[in-house]
């Protein structure tokens, strides 16, 4: 019994002391890796400085052109949208972003069925995975603890907080490549055959995630940084949600809102789109022209267009 005890104390001390290491060469690479999504990630929320900031999910990644917009308004934008994500996210960047400087105009894409509604049980453990590594500072730490508990508490262990990115950091460390100054991914492909209408059936009210829409025009409001909010097109779309509480928010706090998700000029156009989800790259840049025209209506003695 005595040995028994002893190898499950040396096995306890050896995983904890695997752990305690994994969780410094993680949070090392993190610092430190030059290539790969965490350079992005890291450099976002510690780093880098823009003039125009485009916050959402893959909507946002893939729609919005910054370098034809950065070209455009001759300002510097970047992409900040982040695949299988959205306003959660969003939030954090902004705030932390905040903490550092003022952008000249931030502008978040809103994807009804992702930021405000919720079709079954909602994974939000997925909407934080990527600022696990960040959990020690106090303002990611509250969000953590507010979207899912059991994440802040997790992210404490090194082998659970690096779980998945180790191997890519430590590839990036060493083979380094750096980042795309602008954050835009352009997809490249064309919707194949017919698709069916774009309908979201199913899908009920998320107070949770709408709760972070609204800190979101609250924070801008409250540091005096001009939001655009703006919902870009689908294909083929159907429009259901109702997006009346997008609108009512907009209206109470003064923020303009673009809303293109049933434009009529994108959603029949196939040629247009990667999936009825996502522009493709010639969808993105006709879409982008159309934003920088409405970003020099909205805003031009801000962006010094009048």
């Amino acid at each position: 019994m005595k040995k028994f005890l002893l190898r499950v104390v040396a096995f306890l001390f050896c995983s904890l002391f695997l752990d305690f290491g994994i969780g410094l060469w993680g949070d090392y690479l993190q610092n430190n890796t030059k290539g790969g999504d965490a350079l992005r990630v890291n450099d976002l929320l510690k780093k880098d400085q823009f003039d125009l900031l485009f916050l959402g999910s893959s909507r946002t990644h893939h729609h919005y052109d910054t370098p034809f917009i950065s070209d455009s308004l001759h300002l510097k934008a970047y992409n900040a949208g982040f695949d299988g994500n959205g306003v959660i996210m969003a939030y954090c960047v902004l705030q932390q972003n905040l903490k550092r400087y003022h952008p000249r105009m931030v502008i978040l894409d809103v994807t009804p069925y992702v930021d405000m509604y919720t079709k079954g049980k909602e994974d939000y453990a997925r909407y934080v995975s990527i600022l696990k590594p960040y959990y020690r500072d106090p303002a990611i730490a509250e969000v953590l603890q507010d979207v899912e508990p059991a994440e802040w508490y997790k992210a404490h262990s090194g082998m659970i907080r690096y779980n998945t990115s180790i191997v890519p950091m430590t590839i990036g460390l060493i083979a380094g490549g750096g980042k795309d100054p602008y954050g835009f991914v352009s997809k490249n492909s064309v919707i194949a055959g017919d698709q069916p209408r774009g309908d979201k059936f199913g899908y009920e009210w998320d107070a949770k995630k709408f709760k972070y829409v609204r800190k979101i025009v609250q924070l801008a409001k409250e540091e005096s940084v001009p939001l655009i909010i703006a919902v870009s097109p689908e294909y083929n779309y159907h429009f259901y949600q109702d997006i009346d509480s997008l609108r009512f928010l907009c209206r109470d706090y003064s923020v303009p809102l673009l809303d293109h998700y049933s434009d009529e000029d994108f959603i029949q156009r196939k040629d247009w789109f990667d999936d009825p989800t996502h522009l493709n790259g010639d969808g993105a840049r006709v879409y982008s022209r159309k934003i920088v025209s409405e970003i020099k209506a909205t805003f031009p003695s801000i962006l010094n267009f009048e």
